[in-house]
């Protein structure tokens, strides 16, 4: 494909690659530094809210069943827990009165959404000087993990603004970028074709540009000189051979004709003009012309 042959071709495609997975590495460690902070920062929570419910529990435990009971189904109304449950060593289990668990069996959790039942499950010693027993209480992630699920869904759409934003940016600023290169390229291009008349004027504020046009000027200057003096060269040896009293052709190895004198002219009747690139053969209707090119050729 002609965009990845080109400079400014090579230059955008590179720049949206290396955005792209700079982005993608970035976004994905922020967004997973988030997730583990809001999962820390939940079981925190959770461990703290735990023992000071278990204290709680120990102060009506103190008092009588009707009380921890209600106590359960104040918990389980929070809308923050699904299960809740005391278990009394070698004196039974106390379960909420007037509203039910979530049916969820108790499994203690160590980390969020270890069993993957949306449901945070710990157990808080309970100790009161008559009773020794165990608050059993589930959490619900729920809330927790639509915050995590937003959190990404914004993240994807602020990681896809940002490469939109910054493709963009590249489209514009890259062939700004490579414009002088694109005409030092069209000059170049002149220069070879023999078009060196025309100074080399770019702007560009790029260093590396300017000492490249600065080079490419100085390296137009010199075959102009160069090709001044070849001019100048072949008009003196033209002169020269103008003056010239004998006929003189010019041929090159393939018997050619390049140029004919001024004798030459007059001796054939011939106009230089009209027998350049002609075979000499063809030009050496006399017999003594066609010798001299049987000769010539048969030297080369």
């Amino acid at each position: 494909m002609k965009l990845f042959s080109s400079f400014s071709g090579i230059l955008i495609s590179g720049a949206i690659a290396v955005h792209l997975l700079l982005t993608a590495i970035l976004f994905s460690s922020i967004l997973m530094y988030v997730e583990k902070s809001y999962k820390d920062q939940f079981i925190d929570n959770v461990r703290t809210t735990s023992n000071m419910l278990a204290n709680q529990s120990a102060i009506y435990l103190d008092k009588n069943d009707k009380t921890i009971e209600g106590f359960l189904d104040e918990l389980l109304l929070s809308g923050t827990i699904t299960h809740a449950e005391i278990e009394i060593k070698n004196a039974g289990t106390y379960l909420p009165q007037e509203t039910s668990n979530s049916g969820v069996s108790f499994q203690e959790d160590f980390f969020f959404s270890q069993h993957d039942d949306n449901t945070y499950f710990i157990a808080a010693p309970i100790h009161t000087q008559k009773l020794n027993g165990v608050l059993k209480i589930g959490f619900d992630e729920t809330l927790i993990q639509e915050n995590i699920d937003t959190t990404y869904a914004r993240g994807i759409y602020l990681a896809t603004g940002y490469v939109v934003l910054v493709i963009i940016l590249i489209l514009i600023f890259i062939p700004r970028l490579t414009s002088s290169l694109r005409l030092l390229k069209s000059a170049a291009q002149k220069i070879s074709s023999g078009n060196n008349n025309k100074s080399l004027k770019i702007n560009t504020r790029i260093d590396e540009f300017t000492s490249l046009i600065n080079s490419l000027e100085t390296m137009r200057l010199s075959m102009l000189q160069q090709h001044k003096e070849v001019e100048r060269k072949e008009i003196y040896i033209r002169e020269i051979t103008n003056r010239m009293a004998d006929a003189m052709i010019v041929m090159n190895k393939e018997m050619i004709i390049q140029s004919l004198n001024s004798s030459a002219e007059k001796i054939f009747g011939f106009k230089s003009s009209e027998v350049t690139g002609t075979k000499f053969e063809k030009f050496s209707h006399h017999v003594h012309l066609k010798q001299i090119a049987i000769t010539v050729k048969n030297c080369i």
